[in-house]
């Protein structure tokens, strides 16, 4: 059983990379967010139901450094509140070694916090468990406390936190589904959405329902729609308009994913993000090989979906300075969105987007992972 935490948030002493001495003590209770977490989000990066505990707590733009202060990117992983105006570290906590794949691009590591970041649930390719850690008594560190082993002949993965429950992908292995089939698929490979309590994760996991799989055999295209249902690929809606064709998912007034193509360009939600509710959705251009992107000026744009899901508007947020659109992170009130291109992050007022332009808040925090910067886990 994974035991109730209310452990407390260090902060990080000002012009100090945090290291392993003693750290000064903060308050473990921060804003839940407003809204309801959804597709392809977590606890954190969302907004789950209802407000955090009470007290002031540290806040700000919350990123998942691998490779803290140059060290090594799989053994130094951190999750720091920045200052959103500044980028000045507020606060650093420790997480298990490995937890993050420090080579992969574009994690949506915000879905795998709870909305009072007392828990983290975490995978790692050389095991089949999930894994829940807690946050310590005195805030400085996740240590794992429950892991959820497979029955033999099948892997779990992909575990995200959702109000009070975890949910992960289970899939039977590699070995014991056969040999692959061309193109990437593999033969008989099916995947089945699982949740279970976050606070009794040694219970028995329940079937949530059946997911679809990539090119490479791999759950994909799921998540938590807010009403605490499975959400996926198969919900998509289609809707014409005069800039293109939106292909989206939506539970209630949240849209869980969108697509919008226009002749050769084509834009999606970032999943490194979390969604921003209201039946909008942030679109930008994603990514080509080679760290390029298509659609032009690599922009992002909001879209909004009519209540009667007939017709949508686009509005241009913000143009990168340099590069593209890298990710980004809604203020828990929806009325700022900081975004960050290959240099820096912008605020942009959602209420006044002003045709793309932002405003330089600092420039990009760097880590040691492949990708080189830290990773949105959401907005305190």
């Amino acid at each position: 059983m994974v035991p109730k935490r209310t452990g407390r948030l260090p902060s990080v002493e000002k012009g100090r990379a945090m290291g392993s001495g003693s750290r000064a003590l903060g308050v473990a209770a921060v804003l839940a967010f407003g809204l309801v977490s959804a597709c392809d989000t977590g606890g954190a990066g969302g907004a789950d139901d209802g407000p955090g505990e009470e007290g002031a707590g540290p806040s700000g733009l919350v990123l998942l450094h691998r490779g803290y202060a140059g060290g090594d990117p799989r053994e130094e992983q951190r999750l720091v509140f920045h200052d959103p105006d500044t980028g000045e570290e507020r606060t650093a906590v420790d997480l298990p070694d490995g937890a993050v794949d420090p080579m992969a691009p574009r994690l949506p590591v915000h879905r795998q916090f709870s909305a009072d970041w007392s828990y983290f649930a975490y995978s790692t390719p050389d095991t089949p468990a999930v894994r829940v850690a807690a946050l310590t008594e005195d805030g400085s560190a996740y240590e794992t406390t429950a892991e959820l082993d497979p029955p033999q002949g099948e892997e779990w993965s992909a575990p995200r936190i959702h109000g009070d429950r975890l949910w992960f992908a289970a899939q039977a292995t590699q070995q014991s589904s056969g040999p692959d089939l061309p193109g990437g698929n593999q033969a008989g490979r099916t995947a089945t959405a699982m949740s279970v309590e976050l606070e009794d994760a040694d219970g028995q996991p329940q079937e949530e329902g059946e997911l679809p799989l990539n090119d490479a055999g791999r759950p994909d295209g799921w998540g938590v729609g807010p009403d605490e249902q499975l959400s996926t690929s198969r919900d998509e809606q289609t809707v014409n308009g005069t800039s293109g064709t939106l292909r989206y998912r939506q539970r209630g007034d949240t849209v869980l994913g969108a697509t919008l193509s226009s002749g050769q360009d084509e834009l999606r939600r970032l999943r490194v993000a979390p969604v921003w509710g209201e039946n909008t959705v942030i679109l930008a251009p994603r990514a080509e090989s080679g760290g390029q992107s298509s659609g032009s000026g690599g922009g992002a744009r909001a879209v909004t979906v009519d209540g009667s899901a007939d017709s949508f508007e686009e509005t241009t947020v913000f143009t990168p300075e340099e590069g593209r659109v890298r990710q980004y992170a809604p203020s828990p009130e929806r009325d700022l969105l900081l975004v960050q291109d290959d240099a820096a992050w912008y605020a942009v007022d959602v209420d006044d987007p002003g045709g793309g332009s932002g405003e330089k808040r600092f420039d990009a925090p760097r880590d040691a992972s492949m990708e080189g910067y830290p990773l949105v886990a959401g907005w305190a």
